[in-house]
C-alpha cells in the first residue's frame, strides 16, 4: 500500500512540470540564456580629492640680476688659491647654488645675481675647510664683499677617552685612543678614515704609571688602549706618537676620591 501511494505522488509531480503527464521534466538549455553586456565606466569626469600641503612649486634661481657678491679666501698661511666657494640663494628653505673658484690671489666674484638671503662657504681639498656658513643679505642692486676664512682640518687626528672619568688617584683607568686620517672631499665634507694596524706610542708624565704594553697597535676600528694608574692629583699630561707626529691628548684631571676618615674628639669636663 505504501509503495502505491509513493508512485501516485511521483506521477502528480511530473504531471505538474509538463503538459504531457508521461513525459520527463525538461532541463533548461543554458545556451539559450539571454546574453549580458558590460558597459565601461568613464572615470575622466570623476573629480579627484585634493591632497593638502602640496601646491605648485617654483624653481629657485640665482639670476640674472643686478647684484654682486665677491670676496677673498684666506687661511693660516694667507691667501688660498684654487679654493672652491659655494654660494647659495635661500628662499623659503629652497636653494639655488653656484660654485666659484678662487684666483691665485684668493679672490672670487659672482656678478649679475638676484638680491635676497645668501649663505657662503669655502674649502680646498684635501685639508682646508670652513666649518660654518657665512650668512648675508644682498640688496637687488648691491655689491657686497665677503671675507672667508678656512682652517686646516685634514691630517692625522687622535681622540681619547678615559674610564673612569675623571681618573682616580691610585686606581686603574682604561685609556682608549681613536686614530683617524681626516680628509676634505670635493664637496667640502670632512671625512675621517680609521687608521688600522698603526703603531702608537703613549707618552706620559711622572704622574702616570703605564700598566699595559706600550707602544701598541690599533685594531680594525683604528682604536688602541692602555691601562694606567694615576699617581698624582691634578692635570697630568698625556700624548701619543704616531709615525713622526706627536699629538697631545685631552683627559680629565686626576682626583682623590678617598673618603675623609678624620675623627674629632670632644673634651668632657670632670669638674662638678
Amino acid at each position: 500500500m505504501r509503495r502505491f501511494v509513493v508512485a501516485l505522488l511521483l506521477v502528480a509531480m511530473f504531471g505538474a512540470c509538463s503538459d504531457d503527464p508521461g513525459a520527463l521534466p525538461k532541463v533548461p538549455d543554458l545556451k539559450t540564456r539571454p546574453a549580458t553586456t558590460t558597459t565601461d565606466v568613464d572615470y575622466s569626469q570623476v573629480p579627484l580629492k585634493g591632497v593638502s600641503g602640496h601646491g605648485p612649486t617654483t624653481s629657485i634661481v640665482l639670476g640674472p640680476g643686478q647684484a654682486t657678491v665677491a670676496g677673498n679666501v684666506t687661511g693660516d698661511d694667507g691667501a688660498v688659491p684654487g679654493a672652491t666657494v659655494q654660494v647659495e640663494r635661500v628662499v623659503n628653505g629652497a636653494t639655488a647654488t653656484a660654485m666659484v673658484q678662487t684666483a691665485p690671489d684668493g679672490s672670487w666674484s659672482l656678478p649679475q645675481i638676484l638680491g635676497g638671503h645668501y649663505r657662503v662657504r669655502a674649502w680646498r681639498a684635501p685639508d682646508l675647510a670652513q666649518t660654518a656658513w657665512s650668512a648675508l643679505f644682498l640688496g637687488s642692486t648691491e655689491s657686497k664683499n665677503v671675507q672667508l676664512r678656512v682652517r686646516t682640518v685634514g691630517g692625522l687626528s687622535v681622540d681619547a677617552s678615559i674610564a673612569p672619568d675623571p681618573p682616580r688617584l691610585g686606581q686603574d683607568a682604561n685609556l682608549v685612543a681613536l686614530v683617524t686620517q681626516k680628509v676634505v672631499d670635493d664637496q667640502g665634507v670632512v671625512r675621517a678614515t680609521p687608521q688600522v694596524n698603526v703603531e702608537v706610542d703613549l707618552i706620559t708624565s711622572s704622574g702616570w704609571r703605564i700598566l699595559s704594553a706600550n707602544p701598541d697597535t690599533t685594531n680594525g676600528n683604528g682604536e688602541v688602549s692602555w691601562t694606567l694608574r694615576c699617581r698624582t692629583t691634578g692635570h697630568q699630561p698625556l700624548a701619543v706618537t704616531v709615525g713622526s707626529e706627536t699629538i697631545p691628548l685631552t683627559v680629565s684631571s686626576c682626583e682623590d676620591t678617598t673618603p675623609d676618615t678624620t675623627t674629632t674628639t670632644s673634651e668632657v669636663s670632670l669638674v662638678p
